[in-house]
């Protein structure tokens, strides 16, 4: 494992700030490591950007609409061009059991592709029978 040593900032992401398909135009911190610590892929499992309907029920379902979308792709793309070396990527909500073994498998092989994204493997949080063994599979395959 390595261990460097860190400083943490918050970045607040405002309305109205500017974003020209290739960088955000107010980029405030410049380092020589940085790590995005909460990534989503707002993408579908086979990797295509979300359709109206998607999107439609990502709102009903969270309360707002998505407010940045790029494929695994594109997003190593804009960490190049803004300076940042690694994200953690992880999906959200409370999957069943069978999602999550999906949804960790489908991390697995996008960080595999991508050496710049961490994924970070989801669990239910009911007790479902047989959760210790996928975190058990999700992490050795993940790490």
């Amino acid at each position: 494992m390595q261990v460097f040593e860190c400083e943490a900032y918050t970045i607040h992401y405002r309305k109205g700030r500017s974003w020209n398909g290739e960088r955000f135009l107010d980029t405030q911190i410049r380092t020589e490591f940085i790590v995005d610590f909460h990534t989503h892929l707002m993408v579908d499992p086979n990797g295509k950007l979300l359709d109206d309907e998607q999107r439609r029920r990502f709102k009903e379902r969270y309360g707002y609409w998505i407010p940045f979308e790029a494929t695994p792709r594109e997003q190593v793309k804009i960490m190049r061009n803004e300076g940042i070396s690694k994200a953690v990527i992880f999906d959200a909500g409370s999957p069943t059991l069978r999602e999550a073994w999906e949804i960790n498998h489908w991390i697995t092989s996008i960080v595999t592709k991508y050496p710049e994204l961490i994924g970070f493997a989801i669990a239910p949080t009911d007790g479902s029978e047989g959760t210790d063994e996928l975190l058990d599979v999700s992490i050795k395959n993940l790490n």
